[in-house]
């Protein structure tokens, strides 16, 4: 695993990773694609149980690393009571002199299906305007996985979702954005 000193250095490893989600996805053996569909209701997971299965596969990735992928942390709870807002997966790095007085690197992933996915949206809105601050947690990914059941193709979702990380992103901001090809091999839906 690279040398990890800022939060950019750590979306970057994570990026990595999830490059290496998508060819094993279409070309592992088996294929990771098929965990990730009910075969006999022919339809993909749901949002949650992708963000689980991602986060099984980044902690089956930095096992022996100081990499900590946390699901669904409650960042805010402006209520008295019930859960306040969430994140789908937060990625901590640990400093390997374990300096208490570092501060700590993190990547925050908002994951969505296809079907839910709404980058000019959920980029602004959701990622910056409820996760991000730009101060410890400046760096989020907008990941998208295509199961082939959403309102555009594949290639529409990507060129949507860049453009839209690439205008939410300022000084103190970075996003990008990463759709996994998550279509089933036997589909018939073209990318």
């Amino acid at each position: 695993m690279s040398v990890v000193r800022s939060n950019i250095e750590l979306m970057n490893v994570v990026e990595e990773a999830l490059r290496r989600l998508a060819h094993e996805a279409k070309h592992g053996s088996p294929p990771l694609v098929t965990f990730l569909w009910d075969e006999k209701q022919n339809k993909p997971v749901s949002e949650q149980r992708l963000s689980d299965f991602l986060k099984f596969y980044l902690n089956r990735e930095w096992r022996d690393g100081r990499i900590i992928i946390n699901r669904e942390v409650e960042i805010r709870n402006w209520r008295d009571f019930g859960i306040g807002e969430r994140m789908d997966l937060f990625v901590q790095a640990i400093s390997a002199d374990k300096n208490a007085h570092q501060p700590q690197l993190c990547v925050v992933i908002e994951v969505k299906p296809d079907n839910k996915a709404k980058p000019q949206i959920d980029i602004p809105d959701q990622l910056i305007g409820k996760y991000l601050d730009g101060e410890t947690r400046s760096c989020g990914i907008y990941l998208v996985g295509w199961f082939g059941k959403g309102r555009c193709t594949i290639d529409q979702l990507k060129e949507k979702a860049v453009q839209c990380a690439l205008e939410n992103t300022s000084d103190r901001i970075k996003v990008n954005s990463i759709v996994v090809d998550l279509c089933h091999p036997l589909s018939t839906t073209k990318p």
